[in-house]
């Protein structure tokens, strides 16, 4: 039965139950290193490396917190089924998530940061990925992000997934079905995890990179891990292997240089304090505003 039930969370991900080791890109092993600065400059030269670190410093690029005193709507959302005691979408913190958080571009998507940016503001929301240093075109990112959205809801159960119909599970509007089996996903996944009494690596680590900002760092959530990162959050459950991925680092110091600052999607000082957003951002501030925490 534990067996069914941990199998049927790592479904949930994506994960294969018979992996032993930590794969990286190209089937090399991840090394864990000891710490971030020794994973940059093997990453850099091309070796898989992850480091292990506090939720504290883990953003995704909304700027959305994994951190104890932060907020994430994921790591709220497993917390509140801990206290109603089910997992159904209807009446969840998700669900009120979504239908309050319906921003109409993806300059508003970047939840409480306050630009002008007349191409970001044109770009529908569920492209708030593209980041100043997202090195490819919008194109490819719409391509990227409907992928990868499809892949994730029919994994989740959601076979005939319609992206227009459903939605992305980062925003809404998103359809009741989709909700529910995002719901479903994140306590499949923190029962799992309870279960294991934490990140267990022979499934892959969270892929993320680094944004440097002076002599601080936060981690960026970006790829594989997502919803094992909020969990592990959520269940204060300890620190995060999180395996780099290109950029693997991002620092302010390169603004000038970053590939949508070069190409005029973002200006120079919006991209600035897009950094500063990420590091500062009250999440939790921004989510009691709304009724959500």
């Amino acid at each position: 039965m534990v067996r069914s039930l941990v199998r049927s969370a790592l479904d949930a991900v994506g994960l294969e139950v018979r992996r032993r080791r930590p794969r990286a890109a190209g089937g090399a092993t991840a090394v864990l290193r000891e710490d971030a600065r020794e994973a940059v400059h093997y990453a850099r030269g091309g070796v898989a490396s992850s480091f292990l670190a506090s939720p504290d410093v883990v953003r995704d690029v909304r700027g959305f917190s994994f951190a104890s005193a932060g907020w994430h709507p994921w790591t709220a959302e497993v917390v509140d089924q801990r206290r109603r005691g089910n997992a159904t979408y209807p009446g969840s913190l998700l669900e009120r998530f979504h239908g309050t958080f319906r921003p109409p571009s993806a300059l508003a998507a970047l939840a409480g940061f306050s630009a002008r940016s007349g191409s970001l503001e044109r770009l529908p929301a569920h492209l708030f990925w593209l980041t100043p240093w997202f090195a490819h075109d919008v194109d490819a990112l719409e391509r990227s992000v409907r992928d990868w959205v499809a892949r994730g809801a029919r994994s989740a159960g959601v076979v005939d997934y319609d992206f227009e119909r459903d939605g992305t599970p980062y925003h809404g509007p998103v359809s009741s079905r989709h909700g529910q089996a995002e719901t479903t996903r994140l306590h499949e996944v923190a029962e799992a995890l309870q279960r294991t009494g934490g990140w267990d690596r022979a499934h892959g680590d969270s892929l993320g990179y680094l944004v440097r900002r002076g002599s601080e760092h936060v981690v960026v959530k970006f790829g594989g891990g997502y919803h094992r990162t909020a969990a592990m959050a959520a269940l204060a459950l300890g620190d995060v292997p999180v395996r780099l991925r290109e950029p693997v680092e991002v620092d302010v110091r390169d603004v000038d240089d970053w590939p949508q600052v070069r190409r005029g999607t973002w200006d120079r000082d919006t991209a600035r304090r897009y950094v500063d957003h990420l590091f500062d951002f009250d999440a939790a501030g921004w989510a009691r505003a709304r009724g959500l925490a």
